[in-house]
Parts: C-alpha cells; structure tokens; sequence
C-alpha cells in the first residue's frame, strides 16, 4: 500500500508538473515576430539539417529551434516552408544530406537570399532505464555568405546529462517525466540557446524604397542631409 501511494502521488504530481511547464513555455519560448514583409526583405535562410544520427525527426526540431533563436537575435529570416519551396522545385533538394550537390551561390540565387545557415545533427541519444538516465544532444552549426562561400560562422556544440536514481521516488519520477515529455526537446532549446550567444550580427535589415529599390537603413541615414 505504502508503495502504491507513493507511485499515485508521484503521477499527479508528475502531471501538474507537466501543465505548468506546458503553460509557460507557450508563453515565454514564443519566438518574436519576423520583420515585416511590407518594410524588409528576408536576407538569411536555415537550409534543412543534415542527420548522423538515427533519429528521423531531430533534425527538424533543431532547425526549428535555430530559427526561433535566430529570430529572436532580429535576423531577417525566410520562412522554412517558403525555403524548403525554392529548394524542391527549383534545385530538386528535399533533404539536408542532399545540400553537398549544390554550391553556396546555387543555393542563394535559387532562394534569393544572401546567407545561409547550415546544421548537422551529429548525436541525439536517449538512454532511459529508471535507474540510469542519459541524454546527449549535439549539433555542427555554420554560416555561409551565399555569394562567396565564404564561412562567416561555425560553432559544434552539445548538451548532455547523466543521473544515477538513488531512490524508488526517484526512480519513478523520471519514468513518469519520460512517459509525459519528450526528455530531448528541453536539451535541444537548452543547445540552441547557447549557440545564440555566439551568433553574429544580423545582416542589415533590407528596406525598400517607394519606387521598389532596396536600400539598407545605414544607406538611408548617411545619406540624410
């Protein structure tokens, strides 16, 4: 009976656990708005990440982290689902692992972009036994002047955490957290997180002109009388 209660009590605390930490990541993980269309024109892209791993679904989580982290650090960013577009219908790509084919400035002129941010998933492992618990993620990140090549960035980093259950309360604390999340998605936004401390300056924010010719805002305030 003791140890019924003590699995019952551990379940609903699990699940108000799970509520609250739902109800503020809603809140406080929302990536900022893009920049508006109507006054910039998108200057970087996040090209589908390429996979070591086994896992077929990491690389898009770590792509979509990238981006709403790239967001927030106020770069111009083409919408995925208009990159993912341009790549499958004007160079045949659907894949990160299909990139190598095609040269920075191929993939520029097709997206009309100037940088490019590339990904690999190098490991995204999960080993969860109730004793022994062990999640490792990591990624190798970079980017690219689309008119050049020239690398403008790169960081490899990873995440990972190691616990050894001293205790049945333990123990089924962290089966009921890995029955109701997905253990691996806090340690990727925690990943992403990071790199963003390490992100350059955004490219200058494009805006156009009332006759449709862009110009940066730099050009706009030195040429102010």
């Amino acid at each position: 009976m003791r140890w019924r209660s003590r699995i019952q009590t551990a379940l609903l605390l699990g699940l108000i656990l799970s509520a609250g930490c739902v109800s503020r990541q809603t809140v406080a993980d929302a990536p900022p708005d893009l920049a508006d269309p109507a006054t910039s024109t998108a200057r970087t892209a996040i090209l589908p990440f390429a996979n070591e791993t086994n896992t077929v679904a990491a690389p898009e989580i770590l792509r979509k982290l990238l981006f709403d982290e790239a967001a927030r650090r106020r770069y111009a960013l083409q919408p995925m689902e208009e990159t993912d577009r341009r790549l499958r219908e004007r160079l045949q790509i659907s894949d990160g692992g299909q990139l190598a084919i095609a040269e920075p400035s191929e993939l520029g002129e097709a997206l009309d972009i100037e940088t490019l941010f590339y990904g690999d998933v190098l490991e995204w492992k999960k080993v969860t036994t109730g004793v022994y618990n062990e999640v490792t993620v990591k990624a190798r990140l970079r980017l690219v002047d689309a008119v050049s090549g020239r690398p403008l960035w790169e960081k490899t980093h990873a995440i990972s955490k190691k616990n050894l259950a001293t205790s049945i309360d333990e123990m089924v604390a962290g089966t009921i957290q890995n029955l109701l999340l997905n253990p691996m998605t806090p340690y990727a936004r925690r990943l992403m997180r990071d790199v963003g401390q390490s992100l350059p300056p955004p490219p200058p924010v494009m805006i156009p002109r009332r006759d449709e010719t862009a110009t940066t805002l730099t050009d706009e305030q030195g040429s102010a009388p």
